[in-house]
């Protein structure tokens, strides 16, 4: 879901953003540029430069780690590129990187300068008219931001406002309901079932999966389809990722974990890798476990993709 970005005045600055969680303290901060005519009615985010550097800037406040940036582009990635081919390399910067606000003009000017050069078609002298730049970020984990970090990010505040409403809303329809309504139950029984069917994945994304392998967990050997769920390894930006080799079918713990960054697969021995705080409960007789596979190669995850979620938590 695209984000406005607002100023400290509380203006909009004309751009926009994205924000999703990947772990417990990993965040994705993803800018869109402008794409259309210039000042023509096609053009959108004219304030894409001043966006990213807002966003960078409360970044910087909020102490992140800046662990990696890439271009997501759907044009570079219909080509191809895999996530490797599409990180960014600015000059005289190395990741990961502490954000501070002294270096936040510089490094938005170099992770600007080095999104041009990547993908770009020299000999058809251009590259693609809209970038998006996704920058992975690394919250501390007694991070005072972690809870409310989009509205820090694009300062707006109007989201948890209209969360706060719902549950005051909620609870106040509740308290001056009367009388038990077993129909509130039925209700609320039907919105966790359409959860839980997002949960496990679309439709196609999680069929596809449970056909590759055979209906069973692939860490844990579970056949039990109520608790199989399709898991990204890249997150989740509409359906070009939802092929076959950016899925995993996991049971719902598993999933979980995954999605935490608590454990992930090594792509060279196809093993399970786990974090260390899991080493001393039940699920340490996982770690090191070789993992269940498509019989069809054109159908096993991908390795670069698994690669760069070992990286991104940690667990490299």
């Amino acid at each position: 879901m695209a984000l406005s970005i607002y100023d400290d005045s509380g203006a909009s600055v004309g751009a926009v953003c994205s924000i999703d969680r990947v772990t417990e303290r990993q965040w994705t901060v993803t800018i869109e540029s402008r794409g259309g005519t210039i000042g023509g009615d096609s053009e959108r985010n004219p304030g894409y430069a001043q966006g990213f550097q807002i966003v960078l800037r409360r970044l910087a406040q909020a102490h992140a780690v800046l662990e990696s940036a890439t271009i997501e582009s759907q044009s570079l990635i219909r080509r191809g590129l895999s996530p490797l081919e599409r990180r960014l390399l600015p000059e005289g910067i190395s990741f990961p990187m502490q954000l501070i606000p002294s270096s936040v003009d510089e490094v938005t000017r170099r992770l600007r300068s080095a999104q041009a050069a990547v993908g770009t078609l020299r000999t058809q002298g251009g590259g693609n008219t809209t970038r998006r730049v996704q920058l992975l970020v690394r919250l501390l984990a007694d991070s005072e931001h972690a809870g409310h970090l989009a509205s820090m990010i694009t300062g707006s505040t109007e989201s948890s406002a209209l969360a706060d409403f719902q549950v005051s809303a909620s609870a106040e329809h509740l308290s001056a309901s009367g009388d038990f309504d077993p129909q509130n139950i039925l209700d609320a029984r039907a919105r966790t079932l359409t959860t839980i069917a997002r949960r496990q994945g679309q439709p196609r994304f999680r069929q596809a999966l449970m056909t590759a392998y055979e209906g069973q967990c692939m860490v844990c050997r579970s056949d039990a389809s109520a608790v199989l769920e399709a898991a990204h390894i890249m997150p989740y930006r509409g359906a070009l990722t939802n092929h076959v080799q950016n899925g995993l079918l996991l049971r719902s713990d598993f999933h979980t974990l995954f999605d935490r960054g608590l454990f992930g697969i090594d792509p060279q021995s196809w093993k399970v890798v786990l974090h260390n705080s899991l080493m001393a409960s039940s699920y340490k007789n996982y770690s090191g476990m070789e993992v269940v596979l498509p019989a069809k190669a054109g159908k096993r995850p991908s390795r670069e993709a698994l690669e760069v979620h070992l990286y991104a938590a940690g667990l490299r």
